[in-house]
């Protein structure tokens, strides 16, 4: 198989959907281990159901911050911060 090159761009793409699908799955095993329904996890997060519904299955969805910090705890998951980062 020949070797493929991706452009840094394609590189961040490919990083940033591996990261929502890992999501995703996070989010489907906290739904199976506690029983709770689609719309059950989506008043949780304070997110519409086919927002919830396109996070389980590892899409792309835009929420609001506050949603998105609850989804990452319910999910278990957190953001790491690389050491050099800066904050404005």
């Amino acid at each position: 198989m020949p070797t493929v090159y991706l452009t840094k761009e394609a590189k961040e793409a490919a990083k940033r959907g591996e990261m929502s699908r890992a999501l995703g799955d996070a989010l489907a095993l906290k739904k199976h281990r506690e029983r709770k329904s689609v719309d059950e996890l989506a008043k949780e997060a304070g997110v519409a159901r086919s927002s919830m519904d396109k996070l389980l299955r590892g899409e792309n969805v835009r929420v609001e911050v506050l949603s998105m910090w609850k989804i990452l705890e319910m999910a278990g998951m957190s953001v790491k911060r690389n050491k050099g980062d800066t904050v404005c």
